[in-house]
């Protein structure tokens, strides 16, 4: 039986690494650590035992190069929303199925203007697969499968003061979407919110109640009022630590995370900020789901908490068994939404993650 070989491109960075670790305890599966710097790829992939190559990103010819034989590549080194889509383009060529964790924008839009390129190819791609973007699309989508009605979705982002698995090239993502406006879906548009800022009560690890102010639309959000009859869609994020939060609010308005060089100076702070609280390593998402089901008006809470590389790995790797299982055959350029089987990747969050809960109440 011929094994399944998965590319990781920036395989030795935080999110990579894990999806290589996660990817090397499945059977029939082949991960490579791929990335420019020989010497880490190779290390990773001794402790792994599993196989790299060298891959440059910005260089055609090791693209093209290190596809070959692959059947599936996860891109995992996207450091701003202008990057280029060399690696998805090549992947089209070759016909290598691509999934990315981009949580910029622009680039995604970019993905998805080379639908008609990878059908004709025969080449699927899926962007926006992590943590956030990624889990609250799914939810969401497959919150459309259980109510007749959806009247409002609330989804609830926090940062733990420890920062753990946030690197500094995702932290400049977050700066992206910091600069990027918040909006709401109300009245059948988006528009901007009218609040500035909410309170919510967070479980675990946290357990507390936590302001949040209005959050970034990602990609896949934008799309789910194409899909999903919706009435209200509202982003909000947080930090565990108020005076943590506020220095990191203020950095990042000021640019200190506006190059990785930057990131990486201000991150080292906001985790000597961390250390000197009661902090917790992981971060947490909640997503509650309002509507109308079997008749009654019922809720939907899901929450979600672990590392942000841990669960930024999680949802392409098994994005990666719906493509290998046939789950995903059609061929084009997606969001996660609009083509991944969502019962059954969230019935695998509930097996395997240890920070997944979910309880349905009336409203």
């Amino acid at each position: 039986m011929n094994k399944t070989k998965i590319l990781i491109a920036g395989g030795y960075g935080a999110v990579g690494e894990e999806i290589a670790r996660l990817l090397t305890r499945k059977p029939g599966i082949v991960p490579v650590v791929g990335g420019r710097n020989e010497e880490k790829a190779r290390l990773l992939a001794d402790q792994l035992n599993c196989e790299w190559i060298r891959f440059d990103l910005n260089n055609n010819e090791s693209v093209l190069n290190g596809l070959k034989g692959m059947d599936i590549v996860i891109n995992c080194y996207l450091p701003s929303d202008s990057y280029h889509t060399k690696l998805a383009e090549a992947a089209i060529e070759r016909q290598v199925n691509y999934l990315d964790v981009s949580a910029f924008n622009g680039y995604c839009g970019r993905i998805m203007q080379l639908n008609s390129l990878a059908e004709e190819k025969g080449a699927t791609l899926v962007t926006a697969l992590g943590a956030y973007p990624g889990i609250p699309g799914l939810i969401l989508a497959n919150s459309g499968d259980y109510f007749s009605e959806i009247s409002s979705a609330d989804i609830y982002f926090v940062l733990g003061g420890k920062l753990q698995g946030l690197t500094p090239l995702s932290l400049m993502g977050v700066q992206y979407m910091m600069d990027v406006p918040p909006l709401v879906w109300e009245s059948n548009q988006w528009q901007k919110p009218r609040v500035t800022g909410t309170r919510e009560s967070i479980g675990k690890p946290f357990n507390k109640e936590i302001f949040f102010s209005p959050g970034m639309i990602t990609h896949d959000l934008h799309m789910i009022p194409e899909t999903v009859k919706i009435d209200k869609i509202s982003s909000w994020s947080g930090m565990e630590n108020l005076l943590q939060g506020l220095v990191f609010f203020i950095g990042m308005k000021l640019g200190w995370a506006g190059s990785e060089k930057k990131a990486a100076r201000f991150l080292k702070l906001l985790k000597l900020m961390g250390k000197r609280r009661k902090s917790h390593p992981e971060m947490a998402l909640k997503v509650v789901v309002k509507g109308i089901k079997d008749g009654k008006p019922m809720k939907r809470i899901v929450e979600i908490n672990g590392t942000e590389d841990y669960l930024t790995a999680l949802v392409p790797v098994l994005a990666c068994d719906q493509l290998i299982d046939g789950q995903i055959s059609q061929k084009g350029a997606f969001t996660g939404p609009q083509i991944v089987e969502t019962e059954t990747l969230l019935q695998s969050f509930r097996d395997i993650a240890p920070g997944y809960k979910e309880d349905w109440v009336l409203d």
